[in-house]
């Protein structure tokens, strides 16, 4: 675009043009300079809110931490298939985000300071593979077992080098999943008198166990089509629709056929189907409004229950969502068919280093 404008000085009002697009552009590049030079000059947010990265401590700066005023948030998450609507990495993102606002919360209070782990991208009990599905397109889950002993290991780490409370930041909805974590947490608590728990796996701070959403962002109708999806359903997909509208196309979302999964045994009969494509639910009834208020609410649970925790409440007055599903008799029967289901996976491998000629 071109704008023409006359000079004031010039005698012969010669018509000066001026290329405003070009313009536009440096002036553009000229706050990038400048938002670049002051990020550089001034102190990171982090440094001002006491949220340290472990990544980029040294050891000394470490063994300067004030351990009874500092936390470690470890974020996780499964890598687990979404559907044709969200990516692989779904609930890895939001866990990050969850955390980053938890660690906000915390380093609020003068003299508290978080560091953060470095994210783990791991989890049991992906929802295709519970289902039966075993090979079905992006997962990448390991066993309870693995997870357990993964964050013992951990966990063991930190309790060593004098850290007393950390939070384990893993919103996956398996309770042998959940069972798992709970597990690595309180060997710590009995092994160093300390505090850790797995967040996202206590009642009020687990999704599933959120109040139901005003009918306003939720209809009847929507709630009665999305019903018991644990896995892609609407809920899922509106929570992170508003953590990363970016990576949401939402033409394809609300062209989305409905996949009822009314209990687990549906949820396995539409898993094994070969016309499945990787969700349960009825995620066209997902909202950016219903995903603000699924994630505020749960964010404000889950810091509330932090800082009690951290005031002293003993978290063993804080229920468990992995027990609680287990007195489900048709999920306690999934969750027992999937530990079968990875003794025996565990044991063909066993068979087939066994079967492989020894090296000389």
């Amino acid at each position: 675009m071109r704008h023409h404008f006359l000079s004031s000085r010039s005698p012969l009002r010669i018509p000066l043009t001026i290329d405003v697009s070009s313009l536009r552009r440096r002036c553009i590049q000229s706050v990038c300079a400048l938002h670049v030079l002051l990020a550089c000059s001034m102190p990171s947010i982090a440094d001002a809110q006491s949220v340290l990265h472990w990544l980029d401590l040294t050891s000394e700066q470490v063994a300067r931490l004030d351990r009874a005023r500092t936390v470690i948030l470890i974020p996780s998450g499964i890598v687990e298939e979404h559907g044709p609507f969200l990516p692989n990495g779904a609930e890895v993102m939001q866990n990050q985000r969850l955390t980053n606002d938890l660690a906000a919360a915390i380093t609020s209070r003068p003299g508290w300071s978080v560091v953060l782990a470095p994210t783990i991208p791991l989890g049991s009990g992906a929802f295709d593979r519970r289902s039966g599905r075993n090979g079905f397109g992006g997962t990448l889950s390991v066993r309870a077992a693995t997870v357990q002993a993964v964050f013992s290991d951990l966990a063991e780490n930190l309790g060593q080098q004098g850290f007393r409370q950390i939070f384990v930041i893993n919103g996956h909805a398996d309770a042998n999943h959940d069972r798992a974590l709970d597990a690595a947490g309180d060997a710590f608590s009995a092994s160093y008198r300390g505090l850790m728990v797995h967040l996202l796996g206590r009642r009020g701070c687990h999704v599933d166990a959120l109040e139901p959403p005003p009918i306003t962002m939720f209809s009847a109708s929507a709630m009665t089509a999305d019903t018991d999806s644990p896995h892609g359903g609407a809920i899922e997909t509106a929570r992170f629709w508003w953590v990363r509208p970016d990576l949401i196309d939402s033409t394809a979302v609300r062209r989305a056929v409905d996949v009822p999964a009314k209990g687990a045994s549906e949820w396995v009969r539409s898993a094994t189907s070969p016309e499945w494509r990787g969700y349960v639910g009825a995620p066209r009834f997902a909202t950016l409004e219903l995903g603000e208020w699924l994630y505020e609410t749960q964010r404000r649970n889950c810091t509330d229950l932090a800082l009690r925790l951290l005031d002293g409440l003993d978290e063993r007055a804080v229920p468990r969502y992995g027990d609680q599903m287990r007195a489900f008799p048709d999920i306690r029967q999934l969750l027992d068919a999937q530990e079968r289901a990875e003794a025996e996976e565990l044991a063909r491998r066993s068979r087939s280093l066994a079967r492989r000629p020894h090296r000389p």
